[in-house]
C-alpha cells in the first residue's frame, strides 16, 4: 500500500516525509486551503492510518460531527493505531477524546502524533487490552475499527453497550451476517452503512429502550 497524503471533505492527512504544498515547486492546490491538516507519522505499526477503512471512518466522522446535527462531545477510539481518528475527532470539534490500544508501540506513535498536531489538551492516549476487560464506555461516540473476532467478542459483552453512537468498521461483506447476529438487535438501530473498496462500515445507535433492531 502506497502511503501518501489524501483529503476528505474538510481534512488533509499528510505523512511527515511529504513536504507541504506551499514548499513544493508548483502552485499550491487552492482546493486544499480550506482543509484542516493532520500531520501523521505511521512508523511501523499495523494500522498505518492510510488504509481504506481509516479513510472511510474519517469521512463518516465528518458526516456525523459536521452534518448530522447530533451532539457529540466525547469520543472513545478503540484500537487507535496511529491516533489519526482520535486527532480528527479533536480537529472536528469534539471536546474530549480517549484513544486506546493494546500495542505499546502504537501508544508511543499515537502520543507523538497527538502532540505533533497540538491535540494533547483534548486527546488522552492509553494502553488497554480489550481481551482482558472493558474501559469506561460512557462516551457519545465509540469508534471500533477492529477485526471480526474482537468485534464479535465486544458485541456479546453487555458491558460494551451504553446509550450512544457506535462506528464499527474493519470488516468485509462476507463477515456481516456473523456480526449482525452478535448485535443486541432489539436495542440497536442501523443509522448508516458505508463502504470503501471491499471494506464496510456501520453507524449504530444503542438505546435503553427495545425496538425492532437493524435490518439484516
Amino acid at each position: 500500500m502506497k502511503i501518501t497524503s489524501f483529503t476528505t471533505k474538510t481534512l488533509r492527512v499528510r505523512p511527515v516525509w511529504e513536504m507541504p504544498e506551499s514548499l513544493l515547486d508548483r502552485q499550491p492546490d487552492r482546493q486544499h486551503k480550506e482543509h484542516t491538516e493532520i500531520l501523521l507519522d505511521p512508523s511501523v505499526i499495523f494500522g498505518s492510518g492510510f488504509h481504506a477503512t481509516t479513510r472511510l471512518c474519517l469521512e463518516t466522522l465528518e458526516l456525523l460531527l459536521l452534518e448530522s446535527g447530533m451532539k457529540i462531545n466525547s469520543v472513545l477510539d478503540l484500537g487507535t493505531g496511529t491516533g489519526l481518528l482520535a486527532i480528527a475527532a479533536a480537529k472536528l470539534g469534539v471536546e474530549r477524546v480517549t484513544a486506546l490500544d493494546n500495542n505499546p508501540l502504537a501508544i508511543e506513535v499515537a502520543q507523538a502524533n497527538v502532540e505533533r498536531n497540538n491535540c494533547s489538551d483534548i486527546v488522552t492516549v492509553g494502553q488497554f487490552d480489550l481481551m482482558e476487560k472493558l474501559p469506561d464506555m460512557e462516551y457519545d461516540l465509540v469508534i471500533t475499527n477492529l477485526y471480526k473476532g474482537l468485534l464479535i467478542r465486544l458485541f456479546n459483552d453487555q458491558g460494551f453497550w451504553h446509550p450512544g453512537i457506535y462506528m464499527v468498521s474493519g470488516f468485509i461483506p462476507g463477515m456481516e451476517a456473523d456480526l449482525l447476529a452478535s448485535l443486541p438487535a432489539d436495542r440497536v438501530q442501523m443509522l448508516h452503512r458505508g463502504n470503501a473498496e471491499q471494506w464496510r462500515l456501520w453507524l449504530l445507535q444503542y438505546t435503553a429502550e427495545k425496538h425492532a433492531g437493524p435490518e439484516k
